[in-house]
């Protein structure tokens, strides 16, 4: 055998920080928040719309989207 063979028994750990992302992340519970649109007005384009819900809820606050694709405003709601 090569020595020049000999590292190739050595592959880098390219999920190493993805795993463990995954398992930090909390499981997921479906009756801490049962609807991903949220009824608001965005502040961008001032209409009053079904924003959809980007991430959250956290204990007070949501991220949120405008829906309509000529604004798509992202901004965090307070819920509480």
């Amino acid at each position: 055998m090569s020595a020049d063979l000999a590292h190739v028994d050595e592959i880098p750990d390219y999920l190493g920080d993805a795993t463990r992302v995954k398992e930090d992340r909390a499981e997921f519970n479906p009756r801490r928040f049962d609807t991903a649109i949220l009824e608001t007005d965005c502040p961008e384009c001032g209409r009053h719309v079904g924003a959809l819900v980007i991430d959250g809820p956290d204990p007070v606050f949501v991220d949120v989207a405008c829906p309509h694709g000529d604004c798509g405003h992202r901004w965090t709601e307070r819920i509480q």
